[in-house]
């Protein structure tokens, strides 16, 4: 009140720092001694860090006002406003984050090739009147980028750095990947590709009545708790916060899949093809495992994460060919184009995604053998996936899906966790009361053949 008093305020914006320091100091000061303004010990004050810098920046700036009743026990009212304030932008800077990832996903494509396409023929023009010979211009580009040279290996190291930076280990097949993209956006996108589904198949999706749609439902909530008791994936399914909403689809098509916001999309055709080879739900569990793996490992996100790298080396070769490429190459601009961006993305993006494909393939087979679903039934799923003739053939490094003889094959050498794991599941109530009776000693009212035989096909299963 003193200093108040003394100072002159000609303005409000000096007031309110004035004001703001005054108010400020014992409060910071409070603040790292773990107690509150009436110096009375809280343990809400005393096990918190310190306040970050940005904090205290705004705090020096705020008017404390008693129109905010919304406070915490031993805070003073200006810090929980600045508190929720700072939450605020954080969701809107991940809600715009979201929103960019939306829109460059639409249009990106598109603004590589226009931008490749007006550079490349702007340089070609400047380049032809100063060195109309072919020979000349590449001499001189070879020239130029020599003498960049530095500045080329400066950006590589840049890039270098960051990837190594952003490196993260996923669980279970324990791959190093690229993961710099922000979650929020991706489920964003996932929110926007789940309304668009639900509106076009509208009048093919199950209700909820129908036994198809409570099937999948089931399976569904028992893979989902069998992800929450697997040590390695309880904290990423809770931090990813998925909805695992069910969407039964009637239609003979051989599909499913999960958006990156746990929209799952289920085909009434790929359950025939599956239950085709098996009546129970092991084969459709050890499916539905996969497909939820890609949500649950953020496969969306990596790629996201990928995709300015990819969209780099499309600008600068499509760039380049616009620049060697004389006059009268325009109507070949699609073809030129589409054999561009297939180069790069055979090299670079299709290897990733049959990567991606094998590693769902094992955690999705993980989740469903936790909850006590037999993994013999899916590999020899992907076995019959092959006699139906479902892989089309044509050359396996120009597809995003390893072929089905491979996945098969992959899944069989990892066959002995899986199993281990399926015959240790506790959701499995069978195996749990024949455990409870060995291991409490009672004695059991049926004959060893009896015994033997429940106990082999529990161990079958």
């Amino acid at each position: 009140r003193v200093v108040r008093s003394r100072l002159a305020m000609p303005t409000v914006g000096s007031r309110a720092v004035v004001r703001a320091r005054v108010f400020v100091a014992p409060v910071r000061q409070n603040w790292n001694s773990g107690k509150t303004r009436d110096s009375t010990p809280t343990k809400t004050l005393q096990n918190e860090p310190q306040l970050p810098f940005r904090v205290q920046a705004a705090v020096r700036h705020h008017i404390p006002s008693p129109r905010n009743p919304k406070t915490l026990p031993g805070m003073s009212p200006m810090y929980t406003s600045v508190c929720s304030r700072t939450r605020q932008r954080q969701i809107n800077q991940k809600r715009h984050a979201g929103q960019l990832l939306v829109v460059w996903a639409l249009v990106g494509k598109a603004v590589v090739r226009g931008v490749a396409w007006v550079a490349g023929r702007v340089l070609y023009w400047r380049f032809s009147k100063t060195h109309p010979n072919a020979e000349d211009r590449r001499k001189f580009v070879l020239a130029f980028m020599w003498k960049g040279r530095v500045v080329l290996l400066v950006m590589l190291g840049l890039a270098t750095a960051f990837v190594v930076t952003h490196l993260e280990e996923v669980p279970i097949s324990g791959r190093k990947r690229l993961l710099w993209v922000n979650q929020e956006g991706v489920k964003e996108l996932g929110v926007l590709s789940a309304g668009q589904f639900k509106e076009a198949l509208k009048d093919q999706i199950l209700p909820h009545s129908d036994p198809r749609h409570k099937r999948i439902a089931a399976l569904v909530e028992r893979l989902v708790k069998s992800m929450r008791s697997m040590p390695e994936l309880a904290d990423r399914e809770k931090a990813l916060d998925l909805s695992w909403d069910v969407n039964v689809v009637e239609t003979k098509d051989f599909n499913a899949f999960v958006l990156p916001n746990g929209s799952i999309f289920v085909f009434t055709g790929f359950m025939q093809v599956s239950d085709s080879y098996d009546q129970s739900d092991d084969t459709l569990a050890a499916m539905l495992g996969h497909e939820m793996s890609h949500a649950l490992l953020q496969h969306s996100a990596e790629q996201a994460s990928r995709q300015p790298f990819v969209d780099s080396v499309n600008l600068v070769l499509l760039t380049t060919l616009w620049f060697c490429l004389p006059f009268g190459f325009e109507s070949l601009l699609s073809f030129t184009n589409n054999t561009a961006e297939g180069v790069v993305s055979s090299l670079m993006e299709l290897p990733n995604s049959r990567t991606c494909e094998h590693e769902a393939d094992l955690v999705g087979m993980r989740i469903a053998a936790s909850a006590c679903h037999d993994p013999r039934k899916g590999t020899g799923f992907w076995k019959h996936v092959v006699r139906l003739g479902f892989d089309g053939g044509g050359a396996s490094f120009l597809s995003t899906h390893p072929p089905s003889d491979e996945r098969a094959e992959n899944l069989e050498k990892d066959s002995p966790q899986t199993l281990e794991l399926y015959r240790s599941s506790k959701m499995c109530q069978h195996l749990r009361e024949i455990r409870g009776q060995q291991q409490g000693g009672t004695q059991v009212a049926v004959g060893w053949g009896d015994f033997l035989s429940r106990l082999l096909s529990a161990v079958g299963r």
